[in-house]
């Protein structure tokens, strides 16, 4: 019985061990230096096989070892969220192995006993944020918004996200200044909050970020079957179906995207002819009128990270925990002259 609980008590020791902690903290970094050199996932898990489709143009056969190894999702890899696990049990293990002794060095009004006590309970807050991050936040890029067409923020909320028209200020040389875009959260389709971002200025609500990224050519067409949005993703063309009218368009912006070049076909692909319109030109077209309007798709970054608020307010808390550890700390007494010499001095 007494050799078991000695073979308790030994793991027990080495469970809070520090090496035991560099060992897991050098076996974090070296995971994280390794999952940077692979793109990560999008958060919807709808997005997933297009997304995987994708990456096996550039890993080939490797994509399906990949994804399995969890670099391709890092953050919810099994044998990652095992290293946080792990660190987690050490840091808890030698915390606890050390409480009694730093609460009586704090009782008896020790300011370092006092600051290595407050800075274990930091850290090890601290890793229990980090370890939940994963599972708990979530952020999704190259979000497309249409001027003035809503789209739903989804992943479990009832929210949904409206951008306006883009505005772009420029320098005397023609380079872009500037970038605004008016934005709206909806609620139950009625505005929630509302303001213009800029890039490097989101909107936050709800502990969800708008980040601005980027933004690109769109057009829209009023046609007898309404008005009707297009996004030209990386300039190319798109093609747009008007039944009532008999008529195909296909549409791609000029380059100088001032201008869209505009190819009209007959419903069973004959050509009708060709032309460029401008923005706000009017055009009929076997007896049915068209407006084209030109305008700009942004693209956003749309997340959320419950753990970040938390996590600044322990790094905090470690800091002035190291920095009350320091100042409590006696300095040692003084050596006296020569006193270091040895024999010899």
């Amino acid at each position: 019985m007494g050799s078991v609980a000695h073979r308790w008590r030994t793991v027990w020791q080495r469970l809070g061990s520090s090496r035991l902690a560099a060992i897991l903290l050098g076996a974090l970094l070296l995971a994280s230096l390794l999952s940077s050199l692979f793109p990560q996932m999008p958060a919807d898990p709808a997005a997933h096989q297009a997304w995987l489709t994708a990456a096996a143009l550039r890993y080939g056969d490797a994509t399906d070892l990949l994804y399995a190894a969890g670099l391709f999702d890092f953050g919810h890899a099994p044998w990652f969220l095992a290293l946080l696990g792990a660190l987690l049990l050490n840091m808890l293990a030698c915390t606890l192995q050390r409480l009694p002794h730093l609460w009586r060095s704090f009782r008896k009004g020790h300011r370092a006993q006092a600051g290595t006590l407050i800075g274990h309970a930091a850290a090890l807050g601290l890793v229990a944020v980090l370890a939940a991050r994963p599972a708990l936040a979530w952020r999704e890029t190259g979000i497309r918004l249409l001027p003035g067409l809503p789209q739903p923020v989804g992943h479990g909320t009832d929210l949904a996200v409206q951008a306006g028209e883009l505005e772009i200020d420029f320098y005397p040389d023609g380079r872009p200044r500037d970038y605004r875009v008016p934005l709206t959260v909806l609620a139950d389709g009625l505005p929630l909050k509302s303001r213009t971002v800029r890039l490097n200025h989101p909107l936050t609500c709800r502990g969800l970020s708008f980040h601005l990224q980027s933004y690109g050519p769109a057009a829209q067409v009023t046609a007898p079957e309404g008005a009707l949005a297009l996004a030209f993703a990386d300039n190319q063309g798109q093609e747009l179906a008007l039944p009532q009218a008999g008529l195909r368009l296909h549409m791609a912006p000029r380059p100088e995207g001032e201008a869209l070049f505009v190819e009209a076909l007959t419903a069973d692909g004959a050509p009708l002819g060709s032309r460029t319109v401008a923005d706000g030109q009017q055009i009929e077209l076997q007896g049915t009128p068209l407006t084209f309007h030109l305008s700009h798709y942004t693209v956003w970054q749309v997340g959320r990270d419950p753990t970040f608020a938390p996590a600044v307010g322990l790094m905090g808390l470690l800091l002035a925990a190291m920095t009350l550890s320091l100042w409590g700390r006696k300095p040692g007494p003084a050596v006296p002259e020569g006193a270091a010499g040895g024999e010899d001095g």
